[in-house]
């Protein structure tokens, strides 16, 4: 991967992502307030995943659900989704949200997933997979758990991008946590694909504008995303200049965008 790979995580940011109250609270209050901001890279993401009836999911980094619910709700009742993170916070605003889905919240504690071999059909992991340090040891775990021909669909931050030139930056400075990590490019998917024995299907860099009613409510879903320690027009400001935007009456997009990537473990 990058020529930095020995400086861990912890070492470039010692403070740790959602082991605050605030932070995975606020997370979760910016995704029940403003349910429709994050639409368009959802939809991305599940269409790419494409979960079909009686499919075994495993959801990595599910947070409060984005994605889990929706994968559950379409691989129905004789399939399952395990959801897993490593936040307790996060969990418990999942689990508050399952109701009948056959989805299982599983609390992560390291890279070794507590699923069997080749145990299911699918793994998604959204807007996480940058928390993970070691990013080959972890999706050769993604494939251990694939049955053959089984697929990884990841949408993450692109590295070498405006997207994350704000995380490094703007989102480091007032989150929190701060927001240091590596992200994903072109030559790191291949790469990590080939050493997990993986084969790398497709990948993109798509945009997927965040969407609100308001300059006003998008400062508020930043200042709760972030759990920023700025004000909520700081939040708006930074991303205004680094991220850019189209305002019209009654509308307001943040321009964002996410590299997706799609994967199988070959079958034979």
């Amino acid at each position: 991967m990058k020529s930095d790979d020995n400086v861990t995580i912890e070492e470039k940011n010692p403070k740790k992502d959602f082991d605050l109250d605030s932070r995975w609270g606020n997370y979760i209050k910016a995704g029940t307030d403003f349910p429709v901001a994050r639409k368009i890279e959802i939809d991305e993401m599940l269409e790419r995943a494409s979960a079909q009836e009686g499919e075994k999911v495993a959801d990595f980094g599910c947070g409060d659900g984005a994605i889990t619910l929706p994968l559950a709700e379409a691989v129905g009742p004789d399939g399952h989704v395990t959801a897993l993170d490593a936040s307790d916070g996060m969990l418990r605003g999942l689990t508050r949200r399952i109701g009948n889905l056959a989805v299982d919240a599983v609390h992560l504690t390291g890279p070794d997933l507590p699923l069997a071999d080749g145990s299911v059909d699918l793994v998604t992991s959204l807007a996480n997979f940058h928390h993970v340090p070691d990013k080959i040891r972890q999706a050769r775990e993604f494939a251990r758990i694939l049955r053959p021909g089984g697929r990884l669909v990841i949408g993450d931050v692109p590295d070498n991008t405006n997207i994350q030139r704000y995380f490094d930056g703007a989102v480091d400075e007032m989150s929190s946590t701060g927001h240091k990590h590596r992200f994903l490019d072109p030559w790191d998917a291949e790469f990590m694909c080939a050493e997990s024995g993986l084969t790398l299907v497709s990948w993109e860099i798509r945009p997927v504008p965040w969407i609100f009613d308001s300059p006003s409510d998008a400062a508020r879903f930043l200042h709760l995303i972030h759990d920023a320690t700025c004000t909520p027009q700081e939040c708006l400001d930074r991303a205004r200049l680094d991220l850019g935007y189209h305002e019209e009456p009654g509308r307001f997009l943040l321009f964002w965008k996410l590299f997706y990537l799609i994967a199988h473990k070959p079958i034979s």
